[in-house]
């Protein structure tokens, strides 16, 4: 597993994200690797709702769209 260091952070955030673990009785590592976590996975969430919307509305315009894995399976077999 990958491993972080944060340069200069300010002592402020630090002394937060000590707090926050301690509320939830968890190592500051396992909240800083929470905290991290959340943050990426409503990242992706968001890029998944753009190409959702995307898909949408390709298709009320009629340019159905299809999914790359098949094109790709269909290129692998020629």
């Amino acid at each position: 597993m990958a491993q972080v260091l944060i340069r200069e952070l300010r002592p402020e955030t630090l002394q937060a994200l000590k707090r926050r673990a301690r509320k939830r009785n968890r190592s500051l590592q396992q909240e800083m690797k929470r905290v991290l976590e959340a943050a990426a996975a409503t990242e992706l969430a968001g890029a998944e709702e753009i190409a959702d919307r995307t898909y949408k509305r390709l298709q009320r315009r009629g340019l159905p769209q299809q999914d790359s894995g098949e094109l790709q399976a269909e290129d692998r077999l020629r």
